[in-house]
Order: structure tokens, then C-alpha cells, then sequence
């Protein structure tokens, strides 16, 4: 979901590290889809864009979402 600048990268990349590793949630369902959205996400981030991990506590922080604008 992308909100403004940001793009909330949910379970597909649930902690920083793994969009580049390309470690993914057990449950997934289809593996070579994991990796195409993990590669679109990193285009974004690369592209400026603030991709947030869906569950990294070391990332997210209680409280509204800044949209970079």
C-alpha cells in the first residue's frame, strides 16, 4: 500500500533486511511471486520511496505514519 512517499511493505518483507535477502514469511503462498513484489518494492525504494517492513520493531514505531510530505 502506498501512502504519499511511503510504501508499506506488509507481509512481503515483514523485517528491513529481508527485501534484500529476499527472506520470506513461510506462509506464502507462490515464492516466485514473493520475489517479483520484493523487486518492485526495492525499485520503489531505490526510486526515493520510504518502504516501511510490515513487522520490523526495530523500524515501526507506535503512532500516526509520516507520508513524506
Amino acid at each position: 500500500m502506498r501512502v504519499g512517499k511511503t510504501v508499506i511493505g506488509a507481509d512481503v518483507v515483514l523485517v528491513a533486511e529481508d527485501l534484500d535477502a529476499h527472506r520470506f514469511p513461510v506462509f506464502g503462498f507462490d515464492e516466485t511471486q514473493q520475489c517479483a513484489s520484493a523487486r518492485r518494492l526495492a525499485a520503489l525504494r531505490d526510486q526515493g520511496l520510504a518502504v516501511l517492513p510490515g513487522h520490523d520493531a526495530e523500524v515501526l514505531r507506535p503512532g500516526p505514519v509520516a507520508t513524506g510530505e
